[in-house]
């Protein structure tokens, strides 16, 4: 009368941690918990299993912090199930859904062939973060950046886990502010300075991203250079009512074009 999915999942979680030769304990409980969310799509491990109605445990509202305080196994697993979720949501700022789902799935697989485990109770670490920007690396350099930077870094990042820095960067900054709303039917500007922060900015390399519709593909648009290492980014007009996300892209004179996602 326990054979609810998510528990089958879990509980299959901890064959392939014994058969990929690594400890159990709060990482195994934190990897089983993975496998069910990304096999569901689920923050809910064991929906209504309680007698009360209640879940097993929800890795994704628990917010477990790194380094994990409690003495429990179970606990401490919700470090790393609330990463791979939040990793798996953030995906949804660049992807559809189900290319997002996609890409968290087969980003879990990789990692987990390379990955050392947890550390005590500590199921997720900084070192895991090392091990997940590998997997998802396309050119064997960490300190530019990996594909998916921004999400997985954010992703460790609410659970009190620091990534790498990116060793070649840009910083941005916006004196006027950012538009939390824009006027309807109007085209609204913004202003983009750009700043060495490890790297050097690249004159008139500055492009403005934007989409009306979630999921769509961003189109490009050439930002106006203003003066040295500024730009004015005019985001267009779009109907009332409408969502319109953006993001600023500079290049830098070696090469390295920061990642344009949410929260870097």
């Amino acid at each position: 009368n326990t054979a609810f999915s998510t528990v089958i999942s879990h509980e299959y979680g901890h064959h392939i941690v014994n058969e990929l030769g690594l400890a159990q304990g709060a990482f195994g409980e934190g990897f089983s918990d993975c496998v069910s969310i990304l096999l569901y799509d689920t923050t809910i491990i064991g929906q209504d299993f309680t007698t009360s109605g209640g879940a097993i445990r929800n890795p994704a509202t628990a917010n477990q912090q790194y380094p994990c305080t409690s003495s429990a196994i179970h606990t401490c697993g919700q470090i790393l199930g609330g990463v791979v979720r939040k990793v798996r949501t953030n995906f949804n700022a660049v992807y559809t859904s189900t290319l997002a789902l996609d890409t968290a799935r087969q980003l879990f697989v990789d990692w987990a062939q390379i990955t050392a485990g947890g550390q005590g109770l500590n199921s997720a670490h900084p070192t895991t973060a090392i091990e997940m920007l590998t997997a998802d690396d396309d050119d064997a350099v960490l300190a530019n950046g990996t594909p998916h930077y921004c999400q997985i870094a954010a992703a460790f990042a609410s659970h009190g886990i620091s990534s790498p820095s990116l060793g070649l960067k840009l910083a941005f900054s916006f004196p006027d502010g950012l538009p939390e709303a824009l006027a309807p039917d109007s085209t609204t500007p913004v202003r983009v300075v750009v700043s060495p922060n490890g790297a050097t900015p690249l004159s008139n390399s500055g492009f403005l991203y934007y989409r009306t519709n979630s999921g769509a593909s961003f189109t490009s648009v050439a930002m106006a250079q203003t003066a040295t290492n500024e730009y004015m980014a005019m985001l267009p007009a779009a109907a009332c009512g409408s969502v319109t996300e953006f993001y600023f892209q500079v290049n830098s004179t070696s090469g390295f074009v920061p990642f344009p996602n949410v929260g870097c």
